[in-house]
């Protein structure tokens, strides 16, 4: 063979040889960097590992917890579209079905994040699914995945979140220090869910709040945590009756308008009879403003002011908090016919600041340890539109507090683990219980902050005070708001 062949096979094979390297070499660098991103996706290596073996099986779990379904005429893998993955082979999934198990469709997933309790799937349920089909496999889907828990929410028509559940943020404390103002009062961050995400309590358009728990469950220090956090907004104002007559609010005392460690009725019902008071004196604002609203014209445009969320909270005009820890203490148990008739009077006085509290910016919360229809009564229990509950050991208290039994996959009360905080609520009133940790702050640092908040209290004007010269800053921040 002529040198110059052998010259020209040797440059060709050394040409091929380093395009072939060079190919290999890009084909595992962009493995590694396709690797690196679905890592970052997912959050941590175990989660990519976790998801990886997930979609592996997708297919056959469906299958085995009663999630796919065979259609009519389906023969073979019938639409492979029905196996289509995330990034991931459809032949890896029918390869790993049985013979007998090829004939069925399974709902899409797709890798979406993740979440600070584990990994998130995005599922598009199959045609005629419902929510309540995947929740009832919760458990099943948790044990073939092996994974603690897995959490189902339906986040639009036929799409579901799946969340596995590896890792608990309440395993440690929530906060443990003084929490930020809250600045938005329509509703305030009370410390985190089940989920990792913000636990959130709604003021606005709420009027009275119902919060029953056990002894030992933290309710109290929930409370002080919530107030602490309003109590550093001037345009916030409140008041705490304390029934367990205790040193739990000692923090408030230059703070807030009132604090009244007492078991005495009449000492209740005489702080109660002011905040009636002042409703009755701000529901007539309103309707002064309604009037002076419809003598212009009703302009339009402009919406009659009938709500004091109409306008941002100020600290001329500010929200009214008021906390009735133990409230069990002064709406039941009076045996003479003097304590049945102070009994009365302020289960009546509560009842009323709850029914027309909501439009004139006074919020009431009833705490109590024994939560139950006999020891805080309906009238005002039932007209509470946010319900609370920590741990409780009956499901009459359950039922009591928050007016129903837990539905299948939502958390219930009489489970909570046994940890300082624990609650479950209805986050902002979508109608579906969550389960959460409140925030918690020391009681020293409580005491210690709470006597740099004394600035910030105006006292609870007199019934007989004008409001039109007071209140005046309302009506040009509406005019200025419909501008």
């Amino acid at each position: 063979m002529p040198l110059f062949l052998l010259l020209f096979n040797f440059w060709l094979g050394l040409v091929a040889a380093v395009l072939s390297l060079t190919y290999v070499w890009y084909r595992r660098d962009q493995a590694g960097k396709e690797r690196a991103r679905r890592v970052q996706l997912v959050g941590s290596e175990a989660d990519f590992a976790l998801m990886t073996a997930v979609h592996q099986s997708w297919a056959q779990t469906m299958v085995q917890v009663g999630l796919a379904r065979r259609p009519n005429g389906m023969h073979g893998l019938g639409d492979r579209r029905a196996y289509g993955m995330y990034r991931y082979r459809t032949e890896i999934q029918y390869n790993r079905l049985a013979d007998g198990d090829r004939d069925f469709e399974v709902p899409q997933s797709q890798v979406i994040g993740s979440s600070p309790v584990g990994p998130m799937l995005e599922v598009k349920m199959l045609l005629g699914q419902v929510v309540e089909e995947w929740v009832r496999v919760a458990d099943r889907l948790a044990n073939a995945w092996n994974v603690p828990s897995v959490g189902i929410v339906q986040v639009g028509p036929s799409l579901l979140r799946v969340t596995l559940v590896c890792r608990d943020p309440l395993a440690r404390t929530v906060g443990g220090q003084i929490p930020s103002p809250a600045e938005d009062l329509t509703k305030v961050s009370w410390g985190l869910t089940a989920d990792g995400e913000e636990l959130v309590l709604t003021l606005k358009d709420n009027a009275g709040m119902v919060f029953g728990a056990e002894p030992g469950g933290g309710k109290t220090a929930s409370l002080c945590a919530l107030l602490v956090r309003l109590a550093q907004n001037p345009a916030v104002q409140f008041a705490v009756i304390d029934g367990k007559a205790g040193a739990d609010y000692v923090w408030t005392e230059e703070r807030a308008q009132f604090w009244l460690p007492t078991k005495d009725r009449e000492a209740a019902a005489e702080v109660l009879r002011m905040y009636a008071a002042e409703l009755d004196r701000r529901t007539a604002y309103f309707r002064a403003l309604v009037t002076e609203w419809k003598r212009v014209g009703a302009p339009e445009g402009i919406d009659p002011p009938t709500s004091w969320w109409h306008s941002p909270p100020s600290a001329q005009f500010p929200l009214l908090v008021i906390v009735i820890d133990e409230a069990h203490v002064f709406v039941s148990g009076a045996t003479t016919k003097e304590e049945k008739a102070q009994q009365e009077e302020v289960t009546e006085l509560i009842a009323d600041l709850v029914a027309r509290g909501r439009s004139v910016g006074m919020f009431t919360i009833c705490a109590t340890q024994k939560p139950t229809s006999d020891a805080l009564p309906t009238k005002i229990s039932a007209k509470s539109s946010v319900r609370v509950a920590g741990r409780l050991v009956t499901s009459q208290s359950t039922v009591a507090t928050l007016g129903r039994s837990p539905n299948e996959g939502e958390p219930d009360p009489m489970l909570l683990p046994e940890r300082p905080g624990m609650v479950v609520l209805d986050q902002e009133g979508s109608g579906r219980w969550v389960s959460g940790r409140t925030w918690y702050v020391p009681n020293s640092d409580l005491v210690r902050f709470g006597m740099t908040l004394g600035h910030l209290r105006t006292p609870l004007p007199e019934a007989s005070d004008p409001i039109d010269e007071e209140f005046r800053h309302m009506t040009e921040t509406n005019e200025k708001g419909t501008q």
